[in-house]
């Protein structure tokens, strides 16, 4: 926000007005915010970026409300928040960005992200004619045409179409068949519309493909419904759990074995038994066979702590295809909010290679080194989360890490302060 505001005073032109209005926003300072960019449209005239840009904001205001802020990547609640009615803060903030993407799309040609957004709002105020109006427009744009038709199978759903509510959703599960949100939607679908069996057949594919990853071969079956439910069920205990995933591996192909360890670490509902730790030692023992499903799980949205048992299998295994999968995860632990216990990775990737994985871990500290402690505690929280990229280094001779240092351009007081964090 500082620098933003010393770039405005010396360049005055949208970008900059932008800029500041977006740090000011994203500081805590919402409402002067969207005053700001107020203010450089009154300027600078009906300017396209500063009106989406408006309207972008206006639209977090709406979720948001008047309790919660988010400044600097952290959800922060405030019992006071913002004085203004709750109900009416929301509604004028969803009517604003409304009128805001009309003038967009009335004015500019393909505005087809803010014709989706336009139905999206439509549609959270319960006027789905005009929503699928606007949904319909953009049906045909191969980006956006899922999104588009799932979209008016929910307002059909909403108008009691039943008929055309199916005809959209079925349609789209010819290219999509096992993704949660559809079969949930094929399932309300069918329940209100009085087909009970369906409703609770759909309702069980959802909740095995929830389970199990999109990318895994695992097909449904009452059968694989029933073991993918054993592992989930919180009331077997841990001995019966074990002893049903060695007779998987007894018994069942090792591609079925794989991917139901896969599923046991993607559910997360045993990481205090140990059953997630027996999972990821048969992936290990399994080897090279297992890495493209263990990359696949790394990549997508698990809790911190699967990718430390992720990270784990891959360090043990040392296949080369499984070091860029780690290292490209390096800089985004820094960035984590520090809410999120930050996962082991570094830990992993000195446990790999530990020449390899010192130099990585040391270029992408590089930059933190000469960052100063935040002010603010939930930001210092996120700051400190850092500190898992530095205890892999502790065990490590100084002399060899000075070494890297200088190889990779660090200067003196950068590995002073190395130094200094590594005491």
């Amino acid at each position: 926000m500082e620098i933003s505001e010393k770039i405005l005073k010396n360049n005055d032109c949208p970008e900059s007005h932008e800029t500041y209005a977006l740090s000011l926003f994203r500081s805590g300072e919402v409402i002067k915010g969207v005053e700001m960019l107020e203010e450089a449209i009154g300027k600078f005239g009906k300017n396209a970026q500063l009106i989406k840009r408006k309207s972008l904001l206006l639209l977090e205001l709406y979720e948001n409300g008047t309790g919660q802020r988010n400044i600097d990547g952290n959800a922060v609640y405030k019992a006071k928040g913002l004085n203004y009615d709750e109900e009416k803060f929301k509604t004028e903030n969803l009517d604003a960005a409304l009128n805001d993407l009309i003038f967009l799309v009335n004015n500019y040609q393909e505005r087809f992200e803010e014709i989706y957004t336009i139905g999206k709002i439509y549609q959270l105020k319960n006027e789905f004619e005009k929503s699928n109006v606007e949904f319909l427009k953009i049906v045909e744009i191969p980006e956006l045409k899922s999104e588009a038709l799932f979209n008016i199978a929910e307002n059909h759903l909403g108008l009691k179409n039943y008929k055309s509510a199916e005809e959209c959703l079925l349609k789209l599960s010819e290219s999509y068949p096992n993704e949660p949100q559809l079969l949930s939607k094929l399932s309300e679908l069918y329940e209100v519309s009085g087909d009970k069996a369906k409703g609770e057949l759909f309702n069980k594919k959802r909740y095995f493909h929830q389970l199990v990853p999109s990318f895994c071969e695992m097909e449904f079956s009452e059968k694989n419904l029933e073991t993918i439910n054993f592992f989930n069920d919180e009331s077997k205990d841990y001995k019966s759990k074990l002893n049903k995933l060695k007779e998987i591996e007894k018994n069942e192909s090792q591609n079925f074995t794989i991917e139901t360890c896969i599923a046991i670490l993607n559910i997360h509902a045993n990481h205090g038994n140990g059953l997630e730790d027996d999972a990821a030692n048969l992936l290990i023992k399994t080897g090279k066979p297992a890495l493209d499903k263990v990359h696949e799980l790394f990549n997508s949205r698990v809790s911190t702590c699967t990718i430390t048992n992720l990270a784990r299998i891959m360090a043990s295994i040392k296949d080369e295809s499984s070091w860029q999968v780690m290292t490209d995860y390096l800089p985004t632990i820094a960035k984590m909010p520090s809410t999120l216990i930050p996962p082991d990775v570094p830990k992993y990737i000195i446990a790999f290679d530990e020449e390899k994985g010192l130099r990585e871990i040391l270029k992408t500290v590089k930059p933190m080194l000469s960052e100063e402690m935040p002010t603010d505690a939930m930001a210092q929280l996120g700051f400190m989360g850092r500190h898992i990229y530095f205890n892999p280094l502790e065990k490590i001779s100084f002399k060899k890490i000075e070494a890297i240092c200088k190889e990779l351009g660090y200067n003196e007081k950068e590995i002073k302060e190395l130094k200094k964090t590594l005491k």
